[in-house]
């Protein structure tokens, strides 16, 4: 039986704040000081090209300065999580992630026909 050396831990982490105010966005950022500091004491690093803000809603307040350990974080209308497309519409119907898989299984159904149309050719 082999060992690994070592462990790979990922940590999937989501907070979630109703921003209506620039209080709020004091608070999501105390939030986010506390999970990097956290993160620290226990020598978790954090991948900060995966950190975004998904916006939600109709807010007039700024999400611009938000950072993590002084990682500005990237404000988004998209994101995917555990494999599924959030996509920020008006309605927030789940259209893009039903219209990438429904693509997806096109794609492998097409290569599946391919498949026995060349075999049937080659026999």
């Amino acid at each position: 039986m082999f060992l690994s050396s070592y462990l790979m831990t990922t940590l999937r982490c989501r907070a979630y704040v109703r921003v209506l105010s620039n209080c709020d966005v004091s608070r999501l950022q105390r939030a986010l000081d506390a999970l990097a500091d956290w993160a620290d004491l226990w020598q978790l690093s954090i991948s900060f090209s995966k950190c975004s803000l998904l916006d939600i809603g109709k807010s007039t307040v700024p999400l611009d300065g938000v950072h993590i350990r002084n990682n500005v974080l990237n404000v988004t209308r998209t994101n995917v999580d555990m494999g599924i497309t959030i996509t920020v519409t008006d309605d927030l119907k789940p259209r893009a992630h039903i219209n990438k898989n429904v693509t997806k299984a096109h794609q492998h159904a097409n290569a599946i026909l391919l498949a026995f149309c060349l075999v049937t050719l080659i026999c």
